[in-house]
């Protein structure tokens, strides 16, 4: 495991690295690590040092972990609300999506339809939720953390951002602290907002780029 000594050499390597098309030679390798100042280190004690500096950063762009307590009161809550009968039942006012499409565009279209959608999301959050409020962000999988969207979140990179808003992989969800409000990805490329006023917020200035000629439902049906 290597690891890059200065950030700023990060998105010049990871360029590098992706404009091959064939596998790396060792001589190729060796000459990577050299140029970009590649450092050795084991396994676990990037991950863990990795790890902790990312939490430090994400402290201070407003996420806070949320603990086990907290969790099992919260989920108790969020099965009965949202599932009540084992699927999901979205409350109603809600608009829907289906977003998985993006797997099918390029690496440079898929980026900037990632940014679009997280930026929009953040500023219609901004739009609703007071500056001492806090969001759920919830990842069952995975750590579950508070989000205070006031705290100056700037850029769709991973360094201001603990979790997505667009799922990969897991079902996520930025919900109001009493569930009135709030978005939820899901792992089969659906994508739910809802609340009366969020939706209606979330629903104005839409990025084209991600949303334009995508069908939706409203309130669960056409």
């Amino acid at each position: 495991m290597y690891k890059v000594s200065s950030p700023s050499l990060v998105r010049p390597l990871l360029d590098l690295l992706l404009a091959e098309t064939k596998p790396i030679t060792p001589e190729q390798f060796s000459f990577v690590i050299k140029q970009f100042s590649l450092e050795n280190v084991p396994n676990k004690f990037w991950l863990e040092e990795e790890m902790q500096e990312h939490v430090e950063r994400w402290h201070q762009f407003g996420w806070r972990e949320l603990a086990d307590t907290e969790l099992r009161q919260i989920q108790a809550s969020y099965d009965k609300r949202f599932f009540p009968n084992g699927s999901l039942a979205l409350p109603i006012p809600s608009v829907s999506w289906r977003l998985d499409f993006l797997s099918q565009l390029t690496r440079e279209e898929q980026e900037k339809a990632e940014i679009a959608i997280t930026m929009h999301a953040l500023a219609s959050f901004r739009q609703c939720m007071l500056a001492r409020d806090e969001l759920l962000v919830l990842d069952w999988q995975h750590t579950c953390y508070r989000l205070n969207v006031h705290r100056g979140i700037h850029k769709a990179y991973r360094d201001e951002w603990a979790k997505p808003i667009l799922s990969a992989h897991d079902d996520l969800a930025y919900l109001a602290p009493d569930f009135h409000f709030g978005l939820m990805s899901m792992r089969d490329g659906s994508f739910h907002v809802f609340g009366d006023v969020f939706h209606k917020v979330f629903l104005r200035g839409l990025p084209e780029v991600a949303f334009c000629n995508t069908a939706f439902l409203r309130d669960g049906a056409n």
